[in-house]
């Protein structure tokens, strides 16, 4: 790397921006909401949690629900995920409660969309695979990938991103058994499922996200599928420096793509910056470039390094 100054060249955007969801009436909740939550996922949910009960009905103890079972239309199913959601609004210590007539704690809405059992028999079979598909080969995420991928292709489709982007993670809380939970000490959801999202810089909205299952895949790799729509246009990206390195940054400015952002130590850190960072004083800085890549280091109450194309 060299530390003469060169004035990076920035090419202009090639892509297009804006919305290419087109809704009759935009103010309408109802129609917004069946933009994302189409009837194909409705009707995808209720065939695979109908396909789920006649799995495994034999073996389930039998009760007067069970015996009386009916397929799930595609309408009970939309009020079991409107039920679903008020649920997160409206904690109560037990689900039951939710139907319960005392007067002091009843939410009526809940009876008036649904009986309880009708309720507790969807939840018993709510599922989003078939599981006589799944083999020894398929990813950690078979149970979950019909609508994962739904969402990520609506996320994907729905919208196209100005020029300036970021790329981050985001914690799912979860504590329970799951082979690919993670544990982060120094964020404030501690245990989760991690989601690696690019977004819109400015609203940050999700451009496309990917869960983390612990399968092996490299973090270039990672960083490159996130990025796949938005190669080859002259994005500008902003990332921490968990992703950031010398030799991904000039993977992607080969892909049209400019990244910014701070950088790990280990991580392609010039051996002559780092022997010029030793002698820095608080508020000095110096860098190096190499080619369009630029990493610069400077001192406040310890030694931080960035780089920039």
């Amino acid at each position: 790397m060299q530390n003469g100054f060169k004035k990076p060249s920035n090419e202009p955007f090639l892509g297009t921006t804006g919305l290419n969801i087109v809704t009759d009436n935009p103010e309408s909740v109802a129609e917004v909401v069946s933009a994302v939550i189409g009837d194909d996922l409705i009707l995808l949910l209720t065939e695979y949690s109908n396909l789920y009960h006649s799995q495994n009905a034999e073996k389930w103890k039998v009760s007067l629900k069970t015996l009386k079972w009916p397929n799930i239309t595609p309408e009970e199913m939309r009020k079991f995920l409107g039920l679903i959601i008020l649920i997160g609004q409206v904690r109560k210590d037990n689900v039951r409660d939710y139907w319960s007539t005392d007067p002091t704690i009843s939410t009526p809405i809940f009876p008036r969309t649904m009986s309880r059992n009708c309720f507790e028999s969807i939840w018993q079979a709510w599922h989003f695979s078939d599981n006589s598909q799944q083999t020894q080969d398929s990813g950690r995420l078979f149970k979950i990938w019909p609508v994962y991928e739904y969402f990520a292709q609506k996320f994907r489709s729905g919208y196209s991103p100005k020029q300036e982007l970021s790329l981050d993670e985001s914690m799912v809380p979860w504590r329970g058994r799951l082979k690919f939970r993670t544990y982060n000490p120094g964020k404030i959801t501690k245990y989760g499922v991690l989601v690696r999202m690019v977004c819109k810089a400015v609203s940050g909205y999700i451009c496309n996200m990917e869960i983390y299952s612990a399968e092996g895949k490299k973090l270039g790799d990672t960083v490159l599928s996130l990025l796949d729509r938005n190669l080859d246009q002259n994005h500008h990206i902003y990332q921490d420096n968990f992703y950031n390195s010398v030799r991904l940054a000039e993977t992607l400015l080969d892909r049209k793509v400019s990244v910014c952002g701070t950088m790990r130590v280990n991580r392609d850190i010039p051996r002559a910056l780092e022997e010029d960072g030793k002698r820095l004083k608080k508020g000095q800085s110096a860098f190096r470039r190499k080619g369009d890549v630029m990493v610069q280091e400077w001192k406040d109450k310890r030694r931080a390094y960035k780089y920039d194309p």
